[in-house]
């Protein structure tokens, strides 16, 4: 009792255990919520203002976040970000009876942004003295992969057995056990206040506009992939079984990288690999809307689980090591800067969409534009 006491008191181990279960709740709907809000809608434009209000949301909350941060604590502030999880996911069941009803939806999921993700990266930035942060970043990308593989198929089993309802509920037990790890986590993490105004001067500043132009193509490819890919996923393998097992592909072959690659970014540095990873995973978008088979997409899923730990590790071991001068500022900035990405994202794919809609290789070849765009990360300082 005692060693696990001392394990749940460091930080970093707190945080891997609220993430590996949260996101093994959140992997068994994920992957189907674009579907989920597309098929009951019959409506792909409520995809775009779903996340659209999310990242309003986000935006007006983090300008608030310093002043109920500061009173609430790392702990408490998971727990209510974990709770406003499950009235977006309640949001999303009723919605099968008012649509309408994705829109408040979207306003809970927005309030997660500032509750969690700020006490996520503020964890991360204070285990990081030493200066290496791919090795912590891959074993945090260890844990996620390995449940984010087993989550999707899972699901895509539950939905086809027993229907959404009884994946939601199951989830959202998930969401609200992951809490339990966390509230070990003391505050110490530099929570400060900071007025809306200096945050917003910050964030438009000019030794910034690198980051803020790297997040846009880093949010663009992310936004595609949310919005576009599953709806092309589904349209080829049918049902929600093999949608999960195909998406499952992905995540076993990251996984298998992921310590690699954690290794590779503190040895050769995140910038150099960062930018390779993204000029790898280019190819993938470039070429996949034009394989609509399962047998091509389970290869070139596999190729892009190949690459895309190189990727991921190198933009947030790059982050982490920009933000070391002032750790709460940056996380901040860094989540307006990515909300404000997402904006800018979803309008682009709204309007792709009304030009060209189910024209997969036009949809997804952007996400490849997208991945030469995040390069300009590099050049911040």
């Amino acid at each position: 009792m005692i060693g696990l006491n001392r394990f749940y008191r460091r930080p970093l181990n707190s945080l891997y255990l609220t993430t590996s279960i949260l996101h093994f709740g959140l992997s068994m709907i994920g992957i189907f919520v674009p579907i989920y809000i597309f098929q009951l809608t019959g409506n792909f434009y409520y995809l775009p203002a779903f996340y659209g209000v999310l990242s309003l949301t986000a935006i007006f909350s983090l300008l608030a976040a310093p002043t109920f941060l500061l009173r609430l604590g790392a702990g408490r502030s998971v727990l209510l970000a974990n709770v406003f999880r499950i009235l977006n996911l309640l949001l999303l069941l009723l919605a099968a009876r008012n649509p309408l009803l994705i829109l408040p939806a979207a306003i809970f999921e927005g309030l997660t942004i500032p509750t969690f993700w700020v006490t996520y990266h503020s964890v991360f930035l204070a285990s990081g003295k030493d200066g290496e942060f791919g090795r912590k970043i891959a074993w945090m990308g260890v844990f996620v992969s390995v449940v984010s593989a087993l989550a999707p198929f899972f699901g895509g089993l539950v939905v086809a057995t027993f229907g959404f309802p009884v994946l939601y509920g199951l989830g959202m037990l998930l969401i609200l056990l992951s809490s339990i790890p966390i509230l070990w986590v003391g505050d110490h993490l530099g929570f400060r206040f900071v007025g809306a105004k200096q945050i917003l001067a910050e964030t438009f500043s000019r030794p910034w506009r690198p980051v803020l132009t790297g997040f846009l193509g880093i949010r663009l490819e992310n936004v595609i992939a949310a919005l576009f890919w599953p709806l092309f996923l589904f349209g080829v393998v049918k049902s929600f079984t093999n949608l999960g097992a195909v998406t499952s592909v992905f995540a076993v072959v990251e996984v298998a990288l992921m310590v690699v690659a954690g290794r590779v970014v503190d040895s050769l540095g995140s910038r150099r690999v960062f930018k390779v990873g993204a000029l790898f995973l280019a190819p993938f978008w470039f070429l996949v809307g034009f394989f609509p088979g399962i047998l091509a997409l389970a290869v070139l899923n596999a190729y892009r689980g190949l690459v895309a730990p190189f990727y991921g590790i190198g933009a947030e071991s790059l982050f982490y090591k920009l933000a070391e001068k002032d750790h709460f500022l940056s996380v901040i900035k860094r989540e307006v800067s990515i909300h404000l990405s997402i904006l800018v994202s979803v309008f682009i794919c709204a309007v792709l969409w009304f030009f060209f809609p189910a024209n997969w290789p036009v949809l997804l070849i952007p996400a490849a534009l997208a991945c030469f765009l995040a390069i300009t990360f590099t050049r911040a300082k």
